[in-house]
C-alpha cells in the first residue's frame, strides 16, 4: 500500500504503480471506513474529511490495543509506504500501521523544506533514517537558482543530468492584477514556441477562492483544467474539460510538469514559510520554469538576499 497525503498526488500514482498496488490518499482512506461502518457520506456537511479522519484513528487504535497477536486479523500488508510525511499527522501513521505485518515493512518519506502546512515534527522509535539532499528532477539550472536563493537549509545536488535554462523570474506590475496579463504572455510565447499545452502546468501561489488566473476559463487560447472544488457522490474530485492544468502550489505539491509557470507569486516578507512554498513550486519542473512575482514580493526577496 502506498499513502500519501495529496489526492492529485495520489490519482498520478496510482496510474503509473503496479495494479496490485493499493494507492489512496489518507483521506480517501478514512471516507473509505466512514463508508462501510455508515454506509454513505456527506460531502456538503462542514469538516466531513476531518470526521472522517478523527474516526478512522480512533478504530484502528482500538483494535491495536484489543488485539494480543502479533499480527492482529486486520494486518494484511507486506509493504507499506507513507510519502510526504511531513504533512501527516502521527496519529494517522498510527492507523496505518495496525495494517502491517509483524514481519512487514514500512517506509516512510518526506521533506522538511516542503513542509508548508502547520504540523509539529515528528519520529518514530527504532527507525533507521537516511537522508539524501539529491534532486534528480529538476534541470540543473534550477537547482543552481534554488542554492542561490538560499531555499534550503542545506544546500541541493544537482544529479539531472538535463542541464536546462536559468528560471525565468520576473515581477509583473501592480496593475496587472494577480499577473494575468503576464501569465497570458507567457503561456502564448511556450505555445508559440511548440510546447504542447498539455505539458505546460500553471500553478498558483493563490488559494483557490483568490487566484485570478483560477478564475479564468482560458489562458493563451487554451481552455484550462481546473478543480472546480465539488465532489461526486463517489468523492472523486469534478475537473473542467480543460487541456492546460491549472492548479494551486498546495495540491500540486508532489507532482510535476515539463514546464512550470509560478503564478501570483505575492507576499511582503520572504520569511521560512514562503521559501519553503517557492522551493516547493520550484521544483515541479522537469525542463522549463518561470517564476511571476508581484513588486512587493521582488522586494522582499532583494532585501533578504541583501541581508544574506
Amino acid at each position: 500500500m502506498y499513502v500519501c497525503y495529496n489526492r492529485p498526488l495520489a490519482d498520478h500514482i496510482v496510474r503509473v504503480a503496479p495494479a496490485a498496488a493499493l494507492v489512496n490518499n489518507f483521506h480517501e482512506l478514512a471516507v473509505e471506513h466512514f463508508r462501510r461502518k455508515h454506509g454513505s457520506i456527506d460531502f456538503g456537511a462542514p469538516g466531513v474529511f476531518d470526521v472522517a479522519c478523527d474516526e478512522l484513528v480512533t478504530d484502528s487504535l482500538l483494535q491495536n490495543a484489543s488485539e494480543l497477536a502479533s499480527s492482529p486479523p486486520g494486518a494484511y500488508l507486506d509493504l507499506l509506504i507513507i510519502d510526504e510525511m511531513q504533512d501527516m499527522q502521527p496519529q494517522w501513521v498510527d492507523a496505518m500501521v495496525s495494517r502491517l505485518r509483524s514481519e512487514g515493512r514500512m517506509y516512510l518519506m518526506g521533506d522538511s523544506q516542503q513542509s508548508i502546512y502547520p504540523r509539529d515534527t515528528f519520529d518514530l522509535a527504532g527507525a533507521v533514517h537516511i537522508k539524501c539532499d539529491e534532486n534528480y528532477r529538476s534541470p540543473r539550472r534550477i537547482v543552481e537558482t534554488i542554492n542561490l536563493l538560499g531555499l534550503t537549509e542545506d544546500k541541493i545536488e544537482a544529479h539531472c543530468p538535463e542541464l536546462g535554462e536559468v528560471p525565468d523570474i520576473r515581477a509583473y506590475a501592480a496593475s496587472d492584477v494577480g499577473g494575468l496579463r503576464e501569465v497570458e504572455r507567457t503561456v502564448s510565447g511556450l505555445l508559440s514556441q511548440g510546447v504542447d499545452p498539455t505539458h505546460i502546468a500553471i500553478v498558483t501561489f493563490a488559494g483557490r477562492d483568490r487566484s485570478a488566473v483560477l478564475n479564468a476559463d482560458t489562458i493563451g487560447g487554451q481552455p484550462i483544467r481546473k478543480f472546480t472544488g465539488r465532489f461526486d457522490t463517489a468523492g472523486s474530485p469534478v475537473w473542467t474539460a480543460g487541456t492546460m492544468l491549472t492548479e494551486t502550489l498546495y495540491r500540486f505539491k508532489g507532482q510535476a510538469a515539463p514546464y512550470v509557470v509560478l503564478c501570483e507569486v505575492d507576499f511582503n516578507v520572504f520569511d521560512e514559510k514562503q521559501r519553503r512554498k517557492l522551493f516547493v513550486g520550484m521544483t515541479r519542473a522537469q525542463m522549463g520554469l518561470v517564476v511571476l512575482v508581484s513588486m512587493a514580493a521582488e522586494q522582499a526577496m532583494r532585501e533578504y538576499l541583501n541581508a544574506e
